[in-house]
């Protein structure tokens, strides 16, 4: 019987935008929920999404998006990503939330106009990185804040679309994952 020698796994280079952070060095530990350990997935395509409800920047926020391989805005999440001068690597939705300056900065080549009304900016997005990025895991923010219909929306969003990877919503200090089948709890 012949072995074959296992071929060296090697992570594909991703082309960051001008201006982006580079990833710091991963490592897992256990850490509170607003450490960067808790946005990273380990996986070979980690996501981040910015999405649109009221948002305000924390340093942990910030190392999250420093570590993920691809940083995408759901519409109008591109102006909160605008306030920390991070250019995200495409804007996905309709487009209609994104301010026309902004929309200057990040350009038009880094825009997905997809005007389907039929679902929401944050949809098309997970979409996109689910799908037509191959993405293992995405971790979104900005998308639990605001009005009370968006955030059943999204949540409902997180509940379909985790099935499809590793799915967390990032919300201030909380990490919000579905939860599927069963859940075992020690008492």
């Amino acid at each position: 019987m012949t072995e074959l020698a296992a071929a060296p796994t090697r992570r594909a280079r991703v082309e960051r935008p001008p201006g982006a952070l580079e990833p710091p060095h991963r490592r897992l530990r256990v850490a509170p929920a607003l450490a960067v350990s808790s946005c990273l997935y380990h996986t070979t395509v980690h996501a981040v999404v910015v999405a649109n409800a009221p948002w305000t920047w924390a340093q942990a926020h910030i190392a999250c998006l420093a570590a993920a391989d691809l940083i995408v805005a759901a519409d109008g999440g591109a102006n909160h990503l605008a306030r920390i001068g991070l250019r995200p690597a495409i804007v996905v939705g309709a487009l209609d939330s994104i301010t026309p300056s902004v929309r200057r900065w990040v350009g038009e080549d880094r825009l997905l106009h997809r005007p389907d009304q039929d679902s929401t900016d944050l949809h098309k997005t997970l979409a996109y990185c689910f799908q037509d990025r191959a993405a293992q895991a995405v971790t979104v923010l900005a998308a639990t804040a605001g009005r009370l219909d968006h955030t059943l929306e999204n949540l409902g969003l997180l509940a379909r679309w985790s099935r499809h990877g590793g799915l967390a919503f990032l919300t201030g200090d909380q990490r919000i994952v579905a939860v599927h089948d069963t859940l075992e709890a020690a008492t």
